[in-house]
């Protein structure tokens, strides 16, 4: 019986150990190396940053913001039902073979990032959500609307 006990709560050590916390990564790491950002806002015209010390700011902001990968669950939640997108702010960042990654500053500040080339590849791509309030990020898009 002594050695039950400790056995078990081995074994419920391990079982809930599986479960890993969300993997956190930096925004940027999903964006490729842009040579070129258009921000469509929808209250304005889209605006084209061509600029390479503009796209490094915009850049050297995201490398700071973390994102954690959304559940298919969560993903569905926040894009059918809550309708979070319809009035983001969207960021598509261009490199030089032409390759597109799209990225989303949503109402309340937070960043939506979809993982993975716009057409790259016919597998499901993976949504990665920040935290609200993304202030540095809403201050330098401020610039270019």
């Amino acid at each position: 019986m002594k050695k039950a006990v400790p056995l078990f709560l081995l074994a419920l050590l391990v079982l809930t150990g599986c479960n890993r916390p969300p993997q956190y990564k930096n925004a940027a790491a999903h964006l490729g190396d842009p040579r070129a950002v258009q921000i469509i806002s929808p209250q304005r015209a889209p605006v084209s940053v061509s600029n390479e010390a503009d796209i490094r700011a915009i850049m050297e902001i995201l490398n700071t913001v973390e994102v954690r990968k959304l559940s298919v669950e969560e993903e569905i939640d926040l894009v059918l039902v809550q309708g979070i997108t319809l009035d983001a702010t969207e960021l598509r960042f261009r490199d030089s073979r032409g390759n597109v990654f799209k990225a989303l500053l949503l109402k309340d500040g937070s960043v939506l990032v979809v993982a993975g080339a716009i057409g790259g590849n016919e597998q499901r791509r993976e949504a990665l959500l920040s935290e609200p309030e993304q202030q540095a990020l809403q201050n330098e898009l401020q610039k270019y609307l």
